[in-house]
């Protein structure tokens, strides 16, 4: 049986299906297509409701939500207005690129790190304060628990620091700024600031100790995140950086070339360099389900069809399919930004073709479009629901929590009504 849902642009006057079989065989018996209006879809709640939380963003602008700081009873509040509104479930991050929002018993540099305080700007002031007041995450977890919402993890795996006009290696952990070799090098030995490479053993025992320490908060998860920021340091074809030395040591050992001085294979090069993130992926995923915790992957909205991983890592291939049919990820969030209905509709379709009972595919959905610096009307979140609905996802990450707290009645509760039952939300 083929089942196949594809969304096309309203004007569309041709649609074209091109099927591809290995053994150049292909046979259909009652074959149908359907057409759907979009706009016939009146409610998602098939769906579950899911919101990003990012901490750091609620603390450094909680004068738009009327606070001064955003530490444990706002907190308690957001729970509280999650349970209202119905939602499923809260990813909470903990990453503030290299460093983190949470009390690290030694695994992770807290923010704001070696960064001086007085070089800090307002904002930046008050999320380090908050930070000595409170664990943001312990109370996050106990929160979630009292309001019966669920809350995973969110670490993004290689956006380890971001430029600042005064202060080097800012928001990089001390970790990575004693191992400096742990980032992305190109051929002459430079190294991409703020990026991972996973193929340096060093690089997978900073980043497990962390996971480590997290699992003991007693979440339902972690969401392990490729989105990044690191590219802002540099331009990058895709395949310029990946020469770090356990990269340069393997290829050498298999095929007798110095990738860093002479030619070489790019494929052979690409599979060696993402050996190192899937051998991360794998271990990571045993110390979480062994803990009876779930594992989640966010890509960008392409990785599926395409098989990359993109943001930093380019064009190195990424083995997804092998990861759900060996149950070591638990779902997938389909995007890092706005999904088009094309993408939408390519990645559902990939993951229909290999999903294991149980596992999910939840596509991010964008509150505020960072380019014309506008927050989307309900209407326009909702069009995007309706999309995810119509391929049957099983649910929507809204990015972020924060545009919902600032726009309670003219946001979250109307798209929140969308998710529910008639009746179910107040």
């Amino acid at each position: 049986m083929l089942t196949a849902k594809i969304c096309t642009p309203a004007n569309a006057k041709k649609l074209e299906i091109r099927l591809e079989s290995g053994n150049e065989q292909v046979e259909f018996s009652g074959l149908r297509l359907e057409k759907v209006n979009r706009n016939q879809i009146t409610d998602g709640h098939s769906m579950e409701l899911w919101l990003n939380m990012d901490y750091f963003d609620e603390v450094y602008y909680s004068r738009k939500l009327g606070t001064e700081l955003y530490a444990e009873q706002e907190i308690k509040h957001f729970f509280q207005l999650c349970r209202k509104r119905g939602v499923t479930g809260v990813f909470w991050r903990i990453s503030i690129h290299g460093q983190v929002a949470y009390r690290s018993r030694g695994a992770a540099t807290v923010f704001p790190g070696h960064a001086p305080i007085e070089q800090l700007n307002e904002g930046q002031q008050k999320v380090a304060r908050v930070l000595q007041m409170i664990d943001p995450l312990e109370v996050a977890v106990r929160e979630a628990r009292k309001n019966g919402i669920q809350i995973m993890i969110w670490m993004t795996l290689s956006d380890e620091a971001i430029p600042h006009p005064t202060i080097p290696d800012f928001c990089m952990s001390e970790f990575q700024r004693n191992h400096r070799d742990t980032m992305l090098m190109n051929r002459q030995g430079e190294v991409l600031p703020g990026t991972m490479c996973y193929n340096e053993p060093e690089a997978i025992k900073y980043r497990l100790n962390m996971i480590r320490e997290l699992i003991d908060y007693k979440a339902d998860g972690f969401y392990l995140c490729t989105r990044s920021h690191s590219h802002e340091f540099a331009r990058d074809s895709g395949d310029d950086y990946g020469f770090n030395p356990s990269i340069v040591a393997e290829y050498k050992r298999l095929y007798h070339r110095d990738i860093r001085t002479e030619d070489f294979d790019l494929e052979k090069w690409r599979k060696i360099k993402s050996r190192g993130y899937d051998e991360f992926l794998q271990k990571a995923s045993a110390m979480i389900h062994e803990s009876g915790q779930k594992v989640i992957l966010g890509v960008a909205a392409a990785t599926l069809s395409n098989g990359v991983i993109l943001g930093n890592y380019g064009n190195t291939p990424f083995p997804w399919k092998e990861n759900l049919r060996s149950g070591r990820i638990d779902g997938i969030v389909s995007g890092q930004y706005m999904v088009s209905d094309y993408f939408a509709s390519r990645e559902y379709n990939r993951f229909l073709q290999v999903t294991q009972p149980g596992q999910k595919l939840f596509f991010w959905a964008q509150i505020y479009h960072y380019g014309k610096r506008k927050t989307f009307s309900a209407e326009e979140l909702l069009q995007q629901a309706k999309t995810f609905a119509f391929l049957e996802a099983n649910g929507i990450l809204y990015h972020e929590a924060l545009n919902f707290e600032e726009n309670d009645a003219g946001l979250f509760l109307p798209v929140s009504k969308f998710f529910q039952k008639k009746g179910a939300v107040q």
